[in-house]
């Protein structure tokens, strides 16, 4: 704004003094009121553009203003604070939720009943055994690598980045590991491709981590891969159960059939010892017709006769 109320006196003062150069230059008076005239316009639609001008560098400066404020947020975010542990979090959660079923994850899990320690995740395996996640963002170390100009700034940045993570692997297995509630392994989670690319440029940090730690190291694909094969033992294990029930279903229902099956030899029995009886009882019904046809007969004869 300073610049432009500048601009604006430098014009106002050079259009001043070219009217008094033309007012003495020039006697004729009603020259000089066209001259004035002309001016004074010139001089009114310059002060309107100008104006139009500050009014759109007003609005410039309000937008860049409020544009300032997602930058500052995600700066804060970067800044290796509370607030990037929770980011890191966040995108756990994400990954975890979209992959395991619903029943089998724990998030913010106080897994030793004797402490209040609460790990990020625990996943629940086929066994119902847990695995402690715990998410990590080095989001400090990151920024400083990327904007190393030498190799040892670059090396001194790695450095820096082992001795936390190899903390945080420490920290991890005494806090989250309970014999009888959680296994063997822990997961220390990075949510950063980026990061976890620097990670594999430190030589033999994972293999020493998983050999006196315990814990491994995963990535968003790394440790979606993790999850998956988790989520299909937990898959094998339902499906086994529903063959089993299946199985028993069917066994129940061969049962009944058997059961049916002697039922019916009995009923056929009845019913044969059912029909020997009908014969007999035919059988004796067909002589007393014969012995009734023929004394019937003996009658009518003796009728006859007398």
């Amino acid at each position: 704004m300073e610049y432009i109320s500048l601009i604006i006196s430098l014009i106002t003062v050079t259009l001043v003094s070219f009217i008094i150069f033309i007012n003495f230059r020039n006697k004729d008076s009603s020259n000089l009121d066209i001259v004035k005239n002309e001016l004074t316009d010139k001089f009114s639609t310059s002060l309107e553009k100008l104006s139009n001008i500050s009014s759109n560098i007003d609005s410039i400066k309000e937008a860049t203003s409020s544009m300032s404020i997602p930058i500052t947020n995600m700066n804060k975010y970067l800044g290796g604070n509370v607030q990037t542990g929770r980011l890191g979090e966040w995108n756990l959660e994400s990954i975890v939720k979209d992959i395991m079923p619903n029943n089998k994850y724990y998030f913010q899990h106080p897994i030793d009943p004797n402490t209040q320690n609460q790990v990020d995740c625990a996943i629940e395996t086929t066994n119902e055994i847990l695995i402690p996640i715990d998410s990590k963002f080095y989001a400090a170390q990151y920024s400083d690598y990327q904007e190393a100009t030498t190799k040892t700034d670059r090396d001194r940045i790695l450095n820096s980045l082992k001795n936390s993570i190899v903390k945080d692997a420490e920290s991890i297995s005494e806090k989250y590991f309970v014999n009888g509630i959680t296994s063997k392994i822990g997961v220390l989670y990075i949510p950063s491709e980026g990061l976890v690319a620097m990670v594999n440029l430190i030589e033999g940090l994972r293999e020493s981590l998983l050999r006196d730690q315990s814990i491994l190291i995963l990535g968003p694909n790394s440790l979606a891969g993790f999850l998956d094969s988790i989520r299909m033992g937990h898959e094998a294990v339902e499906l086994n159960e529903k063959a089993e029930l299946v199985a028993k279903v069917i066994g129940d229902i061969k049962e009944e059939f058997n059961n049916l099956n002697l039922s019916t030899i009995d009923l056929k029995k009845a019913v044969d010892g059912v029909s020997k009886k009908i014969d007999v009882y035919q059988t004796r019904i067909n002589v007393l017709n014969k012995e009734l046809n023929k004394g019937a007969e003996k009658l009518e004869e003796s009728e006859i006769e007398n």
